[in-house]
């Protein structure tokens, strides 16, 4: 009832912070809602209600520390308060001589938006094991509304690797048990979406009795101290050429040099067309499937175990 009326009254921002804090939501639905619900003001060139803005900022932060903002809330969210602090600065060029309410939110909100695109990067396979095959273990409250296989968009299966391998091996009730067997790269894609719609829930496996094994596949190496030297004089050079408030919001990952230099300085270019790649699609997902997606998260997947496949011996 009490979100009804906030709907009717047009508080979308507190309709928002009520569906997230009580789960009516997916949190990627309901931040893609709100931006649609807000988007006729900033088209019309209404004034946002900043406090409220910043009230959702706060909202998002602890969202984002319970390991449930995803990129695909975030992004649209950063998108539409960038816009509406560009109209700002145009009508009123005074606001950006003082620190303002805008001003906060924009910085969350790009904050937030870019630890969700490098949590996404950490999950970027090493490329010279994506071929390792796997067997991926689920245990669910119950079947989910699509398979694994179906439920990833189809281009995006051989987005880490050359290999597209996955198959069901058994799946059976008590709630729900299903086994996979996939490559390395396979794994990665459905790890790399699911975060990217689910937030860090949407993380499959985190640790286990194969964890080190599994950090040689998936997480990269650190830096030298010299490399980091290097990217860091690198990327200070960059950021004294920007003479904006915030970077500027790119259609795609890819799209300004600028921008991902200082997002994303720790992964290469060939990495980083993948990552791209998969964002666009993701992004662009219906809202049905987006709540598919939720069939995986951490509220329903009750554990998960990952262990390669021991390769067969040749008999002489």
């Amino acid at each position: 009832m009490l979100l009804e009326n906030y709907l009717d009254r047009h508080w979308y921002v507190g309709a928002c912070a009520l569906e997230l804090n009580f789960r009516k939501l997916p949190p990627a639905n309901s931040l893609r809602l709100l931006t649609r619900r807000l988007e006729p003001d900033i088209v019309h060139n209404k004034r946002m209600d900043w406090d409220e803005l910043q009230f959702l900022s706060l909202v998002l932060q602890r969202l984002n520390g319970e390991g449930r903002l995803p990129l695909v809330g975030i992004w649209p969210v950063f998108h539409l308060v960038d816009g509406a602090y560009s109209t700002l600065q145009e009508e009123f060029p005074e606001s950006r001589s003082f620190s303002s309410a805008p001003e906060l939110v924009l910085r969350r909100l790009e904050h937030l938006l870019n630890e969700s695109i490098n949590a996404l990067a950490a999950l970027i396979p090493n490329t010279s094991t994506t071929n390792e095959i796997l067997r991926l273990e689920l245990h669910l409250d119950a079947k989910p509304a699509y398979a694994l296989d179906k439920l990833i968009p189809a281009s995006l299966w051989s987005i880490f690797g050359s290999s597209t391998d996955i198959a069901l091996v058994s799946a059976r009730e008590g709630s729900w048990i299903e086994v996979w067997q996939l490559t390395a790269s396979v794994f990665a894609t459905a790890q790399v979406a699911l975060v990217a719609v689910n937030g860090m829930m949407g993380t499959l496996v985190k640790t286990g009795k194969y964890s080190q094994k599994l950090a040689n596949l998936f997480w990269h190496t650190k830096p030298t101290k010299k490399a980091a030297r290097a990217k860091k004089k690198s990327l200070n050079r960059k950021k004294s050429t920007n003479t904006g408030l915030a970077l500027p919001a790119p259609n795609t990952l890819a799209d300004q040099q600028s921008v991902l230099l200082q997002r994303l300085a720790q992964i290469s270019g060939p990495d980083l067309q993948k990552l791209d790649k998969l964002v666009v699609v993701v992004l662009n997902l219906p809202d049905t499937r987006l709540d598919a997606f939720g069939d995986y998260a951490d509220s329903h997947l009750q554990s998960a175990q990952l262990r390669p496949v021991p390769k067969t011996k040749r008999r002489r």
